[in-house]
């Protein structure tokens, strides 16, 4: 499972997405909106500038328009009345040239004498001087089209549809995936925490049992031979199981959210009470195992638990894959405003040719002529992954046949 800071990032980044994507749609309604209004604009100026010449061309409505022209002088409105055969000739003409340019909507026109009658500020209305000097305070052909807001529109209808669909579909998908994954995550979550709790419920059982058998091994062993070896098998079936155990607890929080109970730990003790569980084991194996803990910054905020696991699963491999007797260093220090852990141990190392692998979940080397060592090649993917939680790095160095060094680096500025 990712943590919850991940998981708030690709929410906020999904969310930040879909808006873009909705103002992206949405300018480009307004940009195509803007560019059929700059169309339509266009075509009704070439067919007035037209309309014009045609009209200063004949001579009939422009005799009438200069009588008209001295008489509207000093009235109120200044609006040339025209009439009979010359109205129906600019109507003939404006209707057929608006038509050319494809402007088919309803419109209302007037010739107007005054400048002060012009259209202004008015988006629906156009004017063009008829006034062959180009004189603005001339007669001026002035025409008002009321539907041009709902034309435009319609022009960019489909568009403007399919944009609305588009981010309506996007918006339900949002959603709907969102709630999935809600719903995904609080089942992962309830079957983790499940696991969690049976495998601890497995582990106390499997503990007793196996400390009743050594009882009994170590009790019966100078007097019936039978149990020695049914105590034998009742051990290694529990090793085994214990096993199996052990990978479910890894396979469950190999992806957990390691951010969870974060706390203020001593690197230090927490080293100190990993080996304890250790202490045994090596001295059967007449091993030693040493410390030099130099570092003077050695708190950092962790998950102690999984921490404490990950140092286990380096010092296991330590004694699993020691020569002989094994020869554990734990070394810490501080250097270049970093705190560094090194676990070295002289066992029979690595070859070079498996080392950028080891990391990789799933992934064992191969153990030649040591037999006995179990695994599922999960432990160093775990350790990998743990240390990341806590802002770290881990590197390993070997010689095969001498030995191995895990070195763990955690910024200064992680530790508090």
């Amino acid at each position: 499972m990712m943590n919850k800071k991940r998981q708030k990032i690709i929410i906020v980044a999904n969310i930040t997405f879909l808006l873009i994507i909705l103002i992206i749609q949405i300018n480009w309604i307004f940009t195509a909106a803007r560019q059929q209004e700059d169309i339509f604009n266009r075509n009704v100026e070439m067919a007035l500038a037209k309309t014009m010449e045609e009209i200063k061309g004949n001579m009939d409505i422009c005799s009438h328009l200069n009588n008209d022209v001295n008489k509207s002088v000093g009235c109120l409105n200044n609006v040339i009345m025209i009439k009979g055969d010359n109205k129906e000739v600019i109507d003939s003409i404006l209707q057929i040239n608006l038509e050319y340019y494809n402007v088919t909507i309803d419109y209302s026109y007037e010739i107007v004498n005054s400048p002060i009658r012009a259209c202004g500020k008015d988006s629906h209305c156009y004017s063009k001087c008829l006034s062959k000097s180009g004189n603005e305070s001339g007669v001026q052909l002035k025409i008002n089209f009321p539907g041009k807001t709902e034309f435009i529109l319609s022009q960019i209808s489909f568009l403007f549809v399919i944009s609305i669909l588009l981010i309506i579909l996007v918006s339900i998908s949002f959603i709907f995936t969102l709630k999935n994954y809600s719903k995904v995550e609080k089942l992962s979550m309830n079957t983790r925490n499940f696991i969690d709790n049976m495998v601890h419920e497995f582990k106390t059982p499997i503990t007793n049992v196996k400390l009743a058998n050594s009882m009994i091994r170590k009790s019966c062993a100078d007097e019936n031979d039978k149990i020695v070896q049914l105590t034998k098998v009742v051990q290694e079936e529990n090793e085994r199981l214990e096993m199996q155990v052990e990978r479910v607890l890894l396979m469950s929080t190999f992806d957990n959210n390691q951010q969870q109970n974060i706390q203020k730990e001593d690197i230090h003790d927490i080293l100190q009470k990993t080996m304890e569980s250790f202490k045994l084991q090596i001295s059967e194996k007449n091993g030693t195992i040493g410390f030099d803990l130099n570092a003077n910054d050695f708190n950092i905020r962790c998950n102690r638990e999984s921490l404490s696991r990950a140092f286990l699963n380096i010092i296991d491999n330590a004694v699993k894959y020691s020569k002989g007797n094994p020869e554990i260093n734990i070394l810490t220090y501080n250097k270049k405003n970093s705190l560094y852990i090194e676990f070295s141990d002289k066992g029979c190392g690595i070859k070079k040719e498996h080392l950028p692998n080891i990391f990789d979940k799933y992934f064992r080397v191969p153990t030649g002529n040591i037999h006995n060592v179990k695994g599922f090649g999960l432990g160093l993917a775990y350790v990998k992954n743990v240390i990341k939680s806590c802002g770290g790095n881990i590197t390993v160095a070997s010689k095969f046949g001498e030995g191995t060094v895990f070195t763990i680096e955690i910024p200064i500025e992680i530790i508090k």
